[in-house]
């Protein structure tokens, strides 16, 4: 089967990981932009907003508590506000990577300028997707599309190897082009750790569903 839920999803609950999606997906667009346009008053907007991804996962813990302490809820109910609460924490995380983003992009602003790799561009990109199909496939407890998101994390992979190897090109060519080069290097190696976090949350929403699926076959 390739969807399968063990009960509908708390609402309120649910919009509030919807949302902190969207900010999560919003940072890492935006610190993208930034740093491929060299652009820090972009780059320091993303981190202003910062705050506003720790407002909704403060939400979400206050909801997820509640229901566990007043409410009661049964093991099935509890088990989804539980998986509500992990989803959260890795979104959070990757949101604090983005602005890890966005400072090398305020950085890199005023450094001796270094083309930016097409290949960690195109990382960017790669990135954004995952975290789209990760949170879709919790949203709509959907397997398969947890399942073809991994497939661009393999692509990062691969994207990340190349972007690694046109940089220490560069930083063998010119001393001057080293510490920006650095930088996008930073940004290579934070890039690829949000798409493995959001491949861990596929991998693992994938494993849940197929349990669930097989108690009630």
């Amino acid at each position: 089967m390739a969807k399968a839920a063990p009960l509908p999803q708390p609402d309120e609950l649910l919009q509030e990981v919807r949302t902190l999606g969207v900010l999560t997906q919003q940072a890492i667009y935006g610190a993208m932009t930034a740093l491929e346009a060299r652009n820090a008053p972009a780059a320091r907007v993303v981190l202003e907003r910062d705050s506003d991804v720790s407002t909704a996962r403060d939400r979400i813990d206050r909801i997820s508590i509640a229901r566990l302490t007043t409410e009661q809820p049964d093991a099935a109910e509890a088990k989804q506000v539980v998986a509500a609460t992990r989803v959260s924490a890795d979104l959070f995380w990757m949101a604090g990577r983005a602005t890890a983003i966005a400072g090398a992009a305020e950085r890199i602003s005023i450094l001796a300028p270094v083309d930016m790799p097409p290949e960690l561009t195109s990382m960017g990109g790669t990135v954004q997707t995952l975290v789209t199909e990760a949170l879709g496939a919790f949203l709509a407890l959907d397997r398969e599309r947890a399942r073809l998101a991994l497939v661009n994390g393999a692509r990062l992979s691969r994207l990340h190897e190349q972007v690694l190897l046109a940089l220490q090109a560069v930083m063998a060519a010119e001393n001057l082009a080293v510490p920006a080069a650095a930088q996008y290097l930073s940004v290579a190696e934070t890039l690829q750790a949000i798409g493995d976090c959001a491949c861990s949350l596929c991998t693992w929403l994938m494993q849940a569903i197929t349990r669930e699926a097989e108690k009630r076959a």
